[in-house]
């Protein structure tokens, strides 16, 4: 797990890699036409202005995401012989 991680205090910069989501939590808290089947995120770096903590601007950057989900029916449920689309 430590490997996922790359903190640079001196730079105020945070590194996180190779994040799965949390599906259930995601559809659980999102209303969408569809099902989140799997997620992951590749990177997301913060980064905090050491110098100027209280007001400076604070950058969050992700990259290589990729989420899989599946339609939902107008009810609401969800059908096993609807296609999976991959969204990247």
């Amino acid at each position: 797990m430590l490997e996922n991680i790359e903190l640079q205090l001196l730079n105020g910069s945070l590194s996180l890699r190779n994040i799965q989501l949390n599906t259930a939590k995601l559809n659980t808290l999102l209303t969408l036409p569809v099902e989140i089947i799997t997620g992951a995120v590749g990177q997301v770096t913060v980064q905090i202005p050491v110098r100027d903590v209280l007001s400076g601007r604070i950058y969050v950057h992700l990259s290589g995401i990729e989420v899989v989900v599946r339609p939902c029916s107008e009810t609401g449920s969800l059908h096993s012989c609807d296609p999976v689309l991959t969204c990247r």
